[in-house]
């Protein structure tokens, strides 16, 4: 009997343990603007970070190329671990229509601002410049001339930027 009570016990406090425990991974939200800028912030980082395995942070790539890299990340394909499963691609795009925007738009605005940041004319104090724009995220002069490449890590910051405003933009 008591061995029998003793089996019982484990039974219920491992079940208990195995709820806490999917209880506290399973933080995903469908409604995006019901997370905090942080959460968000980190849960955009961790699905675009992938971008960096196959691409160097501050080297120019296309910015169609770093399009189609924001948007393939952000994407459900390929998601591994818990830190890239708390955002999904339809669910962004159901906030992004909400905002009146789609993701594709958003993205494309943010990697074309990336490129205004990181237009490097050949002067080098336009360099400099330019260097400090990118770290400090002040906004570019108007018209300035664009190149057609931005820095992945510059397109991935003003991705995440882009895409939070977009999601305040309707919060509730």
């Amino acid at each position: 009997m008591m061995h029998r009570l003793v089996r019982i016990a484990v039974v219920v406090l491992l079940a208990g343990a195995g709820l806490a425990l999917a209880r506290g991974s399973d933080r995903r939200v469908s409604d995006l603007d019901a997370l905090s800028d942080a959460e968000l912030t980190a849960d955009l980082t961790a699905e675009l970070d992938d971008i960096l395995e196959h691409l160097e942070p501050n080297q120019e790539y296309p910015v169609a190329q770093l399009r189609e890299e924001i948007l393939d990340a952000l994407s459900d394909e390929g998601d591994e671990g818990e830190e890239e499963e708390e955002i999904d691609f339809e669910d962004l795009d159901e906030e992004m229509a909400e905002a009146g925007t789609t993701t594709d738009a958003c993205v494309a605005n943010a990697v074309n601002l990336a490129d205004e940041f990181s237009s490097i004319d050949a002067a080098p104090a336009n360099r400099v410049q330019s260097l400090v724009r990118n770290v400090s995220f002040e906004e570019p002069v108007q018209g300035r001339k664009r190149n057609g490449f931005a820095t992945s890590r510059t397109a991935i910051d003003r991705s995440v930027k882009a895409i939070i405003v977009d999601v305040r933009k309707v919060r509730r």
